[in-house]
């Protein structure tokens, strides 16, 4: 039932038919993580996650306490309206009703179509790669999500929410790294959020990322 109303809000918001090839690509698309170990094992991970770990050094992101891709959108939600972010509460707000629209809008294919987007990073770990794993474009009646298929379907719910949230935080902020910091910011315990939320309403503000250590942790 949770997954129909979020189809009908989807039709509703976005007037969404098939993906189209033409439409303005939104934001810089989201990455993935594929790390490589020596018995041939493999991980995949958000690019957002794995650098919010990095930088805030420690766990970012229980997987544990969530469900399917809509009800980690509705938790992440609760979870934000607990904190009083002025006007980055309302912004937030909207980004993550995106993220629930969006999340009945992702077609998976086998290629992407080609981007310019190229990111490096490199406090990556030794065996490890990024990855584009989608992009959202936006026409004048519609919006589509492109992912490429055999990394999405590896990705458990939760990553696939917070990639949702990526998405739709990129149609009110287009500084890659800003919208990044946010994520990590969202998916971080609860006592982090109380701590930087003078930093995260300063990146809506601004429309600008940070220093990284801007945040205290």
């Amino acid at each position: 039932m949770f997954k129909n109303a979020l189809s009908i809000l989807a039709v509703l918001v976005f007037s969404m038919s098939a993906f189209a090839k033409g439409g303005t690509v939104v934001g810089d698309g989201g990455h993935s993580v594929i790390c490589s170990f020596e018995d041939g094992a493999t991980t995949i991970e958000l690019f957002d996650v794995v650098q919010a770990r990095d930088r805030f050094q420690f766990g970012v992101f229980d997987t544990a306490i969530f469900w399917d891709t809509d009800q980690s959108i509705e938790m992440i939600l609760r979870n934000l309206a607990t904190l009083d972010l002025g006007h980055a509460q309302e912004a937030l707000r909207e980004s993550v009703t995106r993220a629930q629209a969006m999340s009945g809008l992702v077609t998976e294919y086998e290629t992407l179509p080609y981007t310019q987007d190229v990111i490096t990073y490199d406090r990556l770990p030794a065996g490890c790669e990024l990855k584009q794993l989608g992009i959202t474009r936006e026409g004048p009646d519609r919006i589509g999500v492109s992912v490429l298929k055999s990394d999405w379907q590896r990705l458990d719910d939760p990553h696939k929410a917070v990639f949702l949230l990526h998405e739709a935080l990129h149609f009110q902020i287009r500084d890659p790294e800003a919208v990044r910091q946010i994520i990590g910011y969202v998916i971080a315990p609860v006592f982090f959020q109380m701590q930087n939320r003078a930093v995260v309403e300063k990146i809506f503000a601004t429309g600008q990322s940070v220093m990284w250590d801007e945040f205290v942790h």
